[in-house]
């Protein structure tokens, strides 16, 4: 049986009920609906309120739910129409190749797979739909930190806990930025057998209307039928199809040189 946090129950159940107040609620009406001293209901609100959860009017002195609710409903919003934009290239890549296709994006230092196609001989290793996975390790996750903000990807690479998953794997700071450095100069990023052995992937970005890399787009397979000397072909197919989604998604073709 999972472990429940009081805190966070507390926490996440004014939050729902603030999103049934439209017009917002003062904390004595929180409280009492919810049967909680009122001092517990100030603190849980004091440190939502810290972190954008909630927001205070000054002049009521009613509490509504914050701008990072907001964003967050956005981004999954943004995230759901990316993925649906996505699906119908997905599908004719992975026709084409005959090979897994993943698509995903970058939660922190993980790479999370949102979308996959795999033909019948698909090898089980492969990371499924919700998957999440270590970004330093594979072709996905090197260019979706490649594509980081600048002033983002040195708090990332400071945090990041690397593990030796195979004998390819990377497992410095110094190496990652390297490899970073190559993906952003060539546009496409590789996992040699990094994370699982007998894998190998190509990955490239995927833009949105603003310029930014929202996502990543891979093919993978085992080095027998996409060997090292077949990455520049393998490359040429996925950054077609990645070029193709960002521009259903309103990126300008500037962006995808």
């Amino acid at each position: 049986m999972a472990v429940l946090v009081e805190a966070v129950l507390r926490a996440t159940t004014i939050l729902d009920l603030l999103g049934e107040a439209p017009d917002g609620m003062h904390i004595t009406d929180i409280a009492k609906k919810l049967g909680l001293p009122k001092g517990s209901v100030y603190r849980v609100l004091a440190t939502l309120g810290s972190q954008g959860y909630v927001q205070k009017d000054s002049e009521t002195s009613k509490y509504y739910l914050g701008v990072k609710i907001l964003q967050l409903q956005g981004n999954i919003v943004t995230r759901s129409n990316m993925v649906a934009i996505a699906i119908p290239h997905i599908n004719r890549l992975a026709l084409e190749v005959k090979e897994v296709v993943h698509l995903a994006a970058l939660n922190r230092d993980r790479v999370v797979y949102l979308e996959s196609r795999r033909p019948e001989h698909a090898l089980s290793s492969a990371p499924s739909l919700g998957h999440v996975a270590p970004a330093y390790c594979s072709a996905l996750g090197k260019v979706l930190l490649a594509y980081q903000e600048p002033g983002d990807l040195p708090a990332l690479l400071a945090n990041m806990r690397f593990e030796q998953l195979t004998a390819n794997t990377i497992t410095t700071a110094e190496a990652l930025q390297q490899e970073l450095e190559r993906v952003r100069r060539r546009g496409y990023g590789v996992d040699d057998e990094e994370m699982y052995v007998g894998v190998r992937c190509i990955a490239g970005p995927i833009f949105d209307h603003r310029e930014r890399v929202v996502a990543a787009l891979s093919i993978s397979a085992p080095p027998q039928r996409m060997p090292k000397s077949q990455d520049g072909e393998v490359a040429a197919k996925v950054l077609a199809t990645c070029r193709r989604i960002s521009e259903a998604l309103g990126a300008r073709r500037m962006a995808l040189a």
